[in-house]
């Protein structure tokens, strides 16, 4: 640990311009610091980051972001409010414009089963995400979805997807 917040120091100070590291064996980081959470809160105390943070993972021009971390399956649901989503979607496109993105586009993913079926499989979609979307379309955010969470790697690739919205099928097309 102690390397790695020295390299997030140097970061902080403008000496180093990233720090890449390999996940953290969560167990021994919270023996080592049982104020932190994991490594993205241990992060940010470190740079002195006063708002939100995130993990994001990276491939080619495809970024994966998340709502929750670090916390188990049980949990996930209870965590998933309009709140929480719509600070991921802020946190999200500000990240992709900090990295060159004129303007990103970000496809949603659904909790639960075929994004949630209009409410047979869970109501998470309806009362918290698709709130969160359209507030985030509000404030000038390009954000689609939910989407089933099997199907929205694919909307990257057509553009081109069916959705449950308030069980009134919609099509997403290409801009």
């Amino acid at each position: 640990m102690a390397n790695y917040c020295h390299a997030l120091t140097l970061a902080r100070d403008g000496r180093a311009e990233a720090v890449c590291f390999t996940p953290f064996n969560k167990k021994a980081m919270r023996l080592a610091h049982p104020a932190y959470d994991d490594e993205i809160s241990f992060s940010a105390g470190v740079v002195g980051l006063d708002g939100p943070a995130s993990e994001f993972n990276v491939l080619g021009g495809l970024w994966n972001a998340r709502v929750t971390s670090h916390i188990s399956l049980a949990e996930v649901a209870a965590r998933i409010t309009t709140e929480a989503v719509l600070r991921a979607l802020r946190l999200t496109d500000s990240s992709m414009r900090g990295a060159g993105f004129e303007r990103p586009r970000i496809a949603v993913a659904g909790l639960n089963p075929h994004a949630g079926d209009c409410g047979n499989f869970g109501r998470e979609e309806i009362d918290a995400i698709e709130p969160a979307v359209e507030q985030a379309r509000a404030d000038a955010i390009a954000t689609e979805g939910p989407f089933p969470a099997d199907t929205v790697s694919f909307a990257r690739k057509t553009a081109r997807l069916t959705r449950c919205s308030r069980c009134t099928m919609t099509r997403v097309r290409s801009r």
